[in-house]
């Protein structure tokens, strides 16, 4: 008969397959790790696209059908603008979307600022505290940058 102590050797093959086993655990959990930022990223940029794309449709509009008219006659266009243009500076001032992406919107956000909101929108409206409240703080936010 061997001398051989095959409770050992199998008790030291299990905890070496354990030992395997818990790296491979955090290489999962890394990899699952790198894989919900890129995830996350990519729908950052989705939704970065979809209302830019809907700022960049409304422009469109402006310069098609509204450049030439009265600020009452375009009451509703300048509704829609600033609307999604509130939703917008919503987003990037509680860091839905990160402070990035303001290298590349900076220039529009503040031309749409001073030839749109300070243009159309009634003094009243832009002094109220009440109202436009997440566009007046990207905007000095990207004054004080």
């Amino acid at each position: 008969m061997s001398d051989v102590d095959w409770y050992g050797t199998f008790t030291l093959w299990s905890q070496i397959g354990t030992i395997i086993a818990a790296f491979a655990a955090v290489i999962a959990l890394c990899l699952n790790y790198k894989a919900l930022k890129e995830n996350s990223k990519t729908r950052e940029l989705q939704l970065f696209d979809q209302i830019f794309s809907k700022i960049i449709a409304l422009e469109d509009q402006y310069y098609r059908e509204y450049a030439n008219k009265t600020p009452e006659e375009i009451k509703n266009w300048l509704s829609l603008f600033l609307n999604t243009l509130e939703f917008k500076a919503f987003l990037i001032n509680n860091n839905y979307l990160k402070k990035e992406f303001i290298d590349f919107y900076r220039d529009a956000f503040i031309a749409y600022y001073k030839n749109i909101f300070l243009k159309y929108v009634p003094d009243k409206d832009q002094k109220d505290q009440n109202k436009y409240q997440e566009i007046k703080k990207l905007y000095n936010f990207l004054q004080t940058q």
